[in-house]
């Protein structure tokens, strides 16, 4: 039978960002911690409330898991710049054996795509690529996210070189073509 909609309740639960120790909330996962094993097997830190967690680092699997060990009643798994930019380990691991044939390198970055990993299509601006930071491969984004939100005045590179025919700021004109205020480098 179908759930009838006038019989539902709304559930309220407060949201809470992970702990800044555990940003990916990933420790768990990479066996630098046991979350059950603190507090004696007590929830520790989420009382209940779910817990906001970027993407990357380890599987959504895991995430939760470690969310439900610290407490948390749910987990909200969000994008972000960074895990939009990947390796393409073909180009230099020898795909049967797994081995390393040589250090990656910039040429080895797979670039968003259009349409597929992000939906503002826009705005283009060129930016030089010394302008952004590589290292680690294939994306740092302590130093590359904040050249690449907000505006002009902000410093978002892609709308300090924004080449828009009609010479509008696509990211902060009263009439944004790109609410967003964030670019990829691509």
């Amino acid at each position: 039978s179908r759930p009838d909609p006038s019989r539902s309740s709304t559930v309220h639960m407060g949201l809470a960002l992970s702990p800044s120790d555990d940003e990916l909330l990933c420790n768990e996962a990479d066996g630098l911690v046991n979350y059950t094993a603190l507090n004696g097997g007590e929830p520790l830190v989420y009382n209940g409330q779910a817990v906001l967690v970027p993407r990357g680092g380890c599987t959504f699997q895991r995430k939760v898991l470690s969310a439900q060990r610290l407490g948390a009643s749910g987990a909200v798994v969000y994008n972000n710049l960074a895990n939009r930019y990947k390796l393409l380990k073909s180009n230099y691991t020898n795909v049967t054996t797994g081995e390393e044939l040589r250090n990656a390198t910039y040429d080895d970055i797979l670039w968003p795509r259009p349409k597929h990993d992000y939906d503002c299509n826009y705005a283009r601006a060129w930016v030089p690529k010394n302008a952004f930071n590589f290292d680690p491969l294939p994306y740092d984004a302590e130093v590359n996210d904040p050249l690449l939100t907000g505006s002009a005045l902000d410093g978002n590179l892609c709308a300090v070189h924004n080449e828009e025919e009609d010479g509008a700021d696509a990211f902060s004109s009263p009439s944004s073509r790109c609410p967003s205020q964030r670019c990829f480098l691509t």
